[in-house]
């Protein structure tokens, strides 16, 4: 879950959202993302999303990206 553009992971701190999913078993990683336009962030992004997959051993087709305004 990526926060609007600006904040960092302690938006999330009261959603209910994440504390739902994992009621369902589903993983929530909430990041602290200062933007998401230039290359060098999503690059970052894309490889901690990577390792995430490979520690948890997500499915292939199993993982959603999301978040508030420009974070989603």
């Amino acid at each position: 879950m990526l926060p609007y553009y600006g904040p960092n992971a302690n938006e999330f701190s009261s959603a209910v959202l994440p504390g739902l999913l994992r009621t369902k078993n589903i993983a929530t990683m909430v990041v602290s993302a200062s933007g998401y336009l230039a290359d060098d962030d999503l690059m970052t992004l894309n490889a901690l999303i990577e390792e995430v997959v490979q520690e948890l051993n997500i499915p292939a087709g199993s993982l959603v990206v999301g978040g508030l305004s420009a974070g989603g």
